[in-house]
């Protein structure tokens, strides 16, 4: 009975070691990790695909502000004008083929609708992220002028796209 008895009594603190050992290289794993993701990387395809982070702004005929893209976001949205918003990155082979069917359909619609481009991965665009709810890419997010939003997650056809940016752009009466 003695050995049954220290068997017993040592079994918690064996666990509680192994709980312990666990914690310690789950947190050591998710700190390796996490500074492995954030190390920079020069990407070819981001170079190509190019998200930038900054928007030039005109304000009068001299001067051009630039502004984040979550401030344009913003106002875009508050001046109540229709916004496409693309969440993708520049390293997902859908986000590539969508980044290509953006730059193929989006020209003839410029002077309709704004486009918001956010890479998912640049620190800057961390609040447009949460306000959207991203949890898969790519992702495109279109509002109206009334502000009503459609969202479409996955690889559109330039047709399906031209559809939801006509769609959008529609003025409201």
């Amino acid at each position: 009975m003695t050995r049954n008895r220290k068997r017993s009594q040592q079994k918690p603190k064996d666990r509680k070691l192994l709980w312990i050992g666990a914690i310690i290289l789950v947190s050591a794993l998710l700190f390796v990790f996490k500074n492995i993701s954030n190390r920079p990387t020069e990407n070819v395809n981001a170079i190509k695909a190019g998200a930038p982070t900054l928007a030039p702004v005109q304000v009068n005929e001299e001067t051009v502000v630039e502004e984040s893209l979550e401030k344009r976001f913003n106002r875009l949205t508050l001046a109540k004008e229709p916004v496409f918003a693309f969440y993708h990155s520049n390293n997902c082979q859908l986000c590539l083929q969508m980044i290509e069917i953006v730059k193929e359909v989006y020209p003839e619609y410029e002077d309709k609708i704004s486009l918001v481009d956010i890479n998912v991965y640049d620190d800057l665009n961390k609040n447009l992220l949460i306000w959207a709810n991203i949890h898969s890419i790519p992702t495109q997010i279109f509002i109206n002028d009334s502000g009503e939003i459609s969202q479409t997650i996955g690889l559109m056809t330039a047709g399906q796209l031209r559809e939801a940016l006509d769609k959008a752009a529609e003025k409201e009466k």
